[in-house]
């Protein structure tokens, strides 16, 4: 792909969808440290204001990708769909296990697959050894500063 057709729109062009963008930040607040939050909690991780923090919940909810119970706010397994779009696309991810599995076999270490996403990489596959003293996990999806890793 030619850096052309990989530029990306500023935030101030009328194409770019600033309410999109907020609801993807409210789903991106969630991770390992904040698995449920509350309405505030929320708004703050994304930095946006309570009324519209709500407004996102809500309709994530009626989406089914949020669940609500009391004033607690968790991400539901519907939300993997957006990830398994992408791991679907990349219509190697097949052999690249394959061949995972064969390093991680041949030399007893574990082995990832990444791509470069910005400043940071994502990582898209991974064969662990199971025989480690010391292991770090790294699952499917986790993200690295790309200057470090």
């Amino acid at each position: 792909m030619n850096k052309e057709q990989d530029k990306k729109i500023p935030v101030d062009s009328p194409d770019f969808v600033a309410s999109l963008a907020a609801g993807m930040s409210v789903l991106l607040t969630f991770d390992e440290n904040h698995s449920s939050m509350t309405l505030s909690e929320v708004a703050e991780r994304a930095k946006i204001d309570r009324a519209k923090a709500r407004r996102y919940l809500l309709t994530l909810h009626a989406l089914g990708y949020v669940h609500k119970s009391k004033r607690q706010f968790r991400l539901t397994p519907k939300t993997l769909s957006l990830g398994v779009s992408y791991l679907s696309s990349v219509h190697h991810h097949d052999i690249i296990q394959f061949y995972l599995e064969r390093v991680t076999e041949q030399t007893g270490e574990s082995c990832s697959f990444a791509v470069l996403d910005g400043n940071e990489v994502v990582y898209i596959a991974r064969s662990a050894t199971e025989h480690r003293l010391m292991s770090i996990t790294l699952a499917i999806g986790t993200r690295l500063p790309a200057a470090y890793t």
